[in-house]
Protein backbone atom coordinates (compact mmCIF):
# COMPACT_ATOMS: atom_id res chain seq x y z
CA UNK A 1 0.00 0.00 0.00
CA UNK A 2 2.90 2.33 0.76
CA UNK A 3 4.45 1.76 -2.67
CA UNK A 4 1.11 2.29 -4.40
CA UNK A 5 0.58 5.47 -2.38
CA UNK A 6 4.03 6.70 -3.38
CA UNK A 7 3.35 6.10 -7.06
CA UNK A 8 -0.03 7.86 -6.90
CA UNK A 9 1.57 10.80 -5.12
CA UNK A 10 4.55 10.92 -7.49
CA UNK A 11 2.54 10.61 -10.70
CA UNK A 12 -0.72 12.41 -9.93
CA UNK A 13 0.14 14.96 -7.27
CA UNK A 14 3.66 15.89 -8.36
CA UNK A 15 2.92 15.40 -12.07
CA UNK A 16 6.05 13.35 -12.78
CA UNK A 17 4.31 10.80 -14.97
CA UNK A 18 6.81 11.15 -17.85
CA UNK A 19 9.17 8.80 -15.99
CA UNK A 20 6.59 6.03 -16.30
CA UNK A 21 5.83 6.48 -20.00
CA UNK A 22 7.21 3.03 -20.98
CA UNK A 23 4.73 1.40 -18.60
CA UNK A 24 1.88 3.38 -20.15
CA UNK A 25 3.05 2.33 -23.61
CA UNK A 26 3.21 -1.34 -22.60
CA UNK A 27 -0.19 -1.05 -20.95
CA UNK A 28 -1.85 0.38 -24.05
CA UNK A 29 -1.78 -2.93 -25.95
CA UNK A 30 -0.88 -5.55 -23.32
CA UNK A 31 -2.72 -8.53 -24.80
CA UNK A 32 -1.42 -7.88 -28.31
CA UNK A 33 2.16 -7.55 -27.02
CA UNK A 34 1.82 -10.74 -24.97
CA UNK A 35 0.60 -12.73 -27.96
CA UNK A 36 3.21 -11.15 -30.24
CA UNK A 37 6.01 -12.00 -27.80
CA UNK A 38 4.83 -15.61 -27.75
CA UNK A 39 4.66 -15.79 -31.53
CA UNK A 40 8.13 -14.27 -31.91
CA UNK A 41 9.62 -16.61 -29.28
CA UNK A 42 8.03 -19.67 -30.91
CA UNK A 43 9.16 -18.56 -34.37
CA UNK A 44 12.73 -17.94 -33.20
CA UNK A 45 12.75 -21.32 -31.46
CA UNK A 46 11.47 -23.25 -34.46
CA UNK A 47 13.40 -21.57 -37.27
CA UNK A 48 16.89 -22.97 -37.75
CA UNK A 49 20.30 -21.47 -38.37
CA UNK A 50 23.23 -23.93 -38.58
CA UNK A 51 21.05 -26.68 -37.08
CA UNK A 52 20.13 -24.65 -33.99
CA UNK A 53 16.99 -22.74 -33.20
CA UNK A 54 17.45 -19.06 -34.04
CA UNK A 55 17.03 -18.09 -30.37
CA UNK A 56 19.75 -20.59 -29.36
CA UNK A 57 21.97 -19.50 -32.24
CA UNK A 58 21.70 -15.85 -31.18
CA UNK A 59 22.63 -16.79 -27.63
CA UNK A 60 25.64 -18.89 -28.63
CA UNK A 61 27.01 -16.47 -31.23
CA UNK A 62 26.17 -13.09 -29.72
CA UNK A 63 25.33 -13.23 -26.03
CA UNK A 64 27.37 -16.13 -24.64
CA UNK A 65 30.55 -14.07 -25.10
CA UNK A 66 29.31 -11.90 -22.23
CA UNK A 67 29.21 -14.83 -19.80
CA UNK A 68 26.41 -17.26 -19.11
CA UNK A 69 24.39 -15.22 -16.61
CA UNK A 70 25.03 -11.75 -18.02
CA UNK A 71 24.59 -12.98 -21.60
CA UNK A 72 21.23 -14.49 -20.71
CA UNK A 73 20.21 -11.25 -19.01
CA UNK A 74 21.26 -9.19 -22.03
CA UNK A 75 19.32 -11.47 -24.38
CA UNK A 76 16.19 -11.02 -22.26
CA UNK A 77 16.70 -7.24 -22.06
CA UNK A 78 17.18 -7.07 -25.84
CA UNK A 79 13.88 -8.89 -26.32
CA UNK A 80 12.10 -6.53 -23.88
CA UNK A 81 13.55 -3.47 -25.66
CA UNK A 82 12.41 -4.88 -29.00
CA UNK A 83 8.89 -5.36 -27.63
CA UNK A 84 8.98 -1.84 -26.16
CA UNK A 85 9.89 -0.41 -29.56
CA UNK A 86 6.78 -2.04 -30.99
CA UNK A 87 4.68 -0.75 -28.07
CA UNK A 88 6.17 2.73 -28.49
CA UNK A 89 5.36 2.75 -32.22
CA UNK A 90 1.77 1.66 -31.59
CA UNK A 91 1.35 4.26 -28.84
CA UNK A 92 2.75 7.10 -30.95
CA UNK A 93 0.49 6.20 -33.87
CA UNK A 94 -2.48 5.89 -31.44
CA UNK A 95 -3.12 2.31 -32.50
CA UNK A 96 -5.00 0.41 -29.80
CA UNK A 97 -5.70 -3.22 -30.60
CA UNK A 98 -8.76 -4.41 -28.67
CA UNK A 99 -10.26 -7.85 -28.44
Amino acid sequence: MVVLTFFIWFMDVKGKDRYFKPFVEFGSNPLFLLVLAGVIAKTLGRSKIDGLGTYQWLYQNVYSNLGSHFGSLMQAITFIVFMWLIAHFLYKKKIYIKV
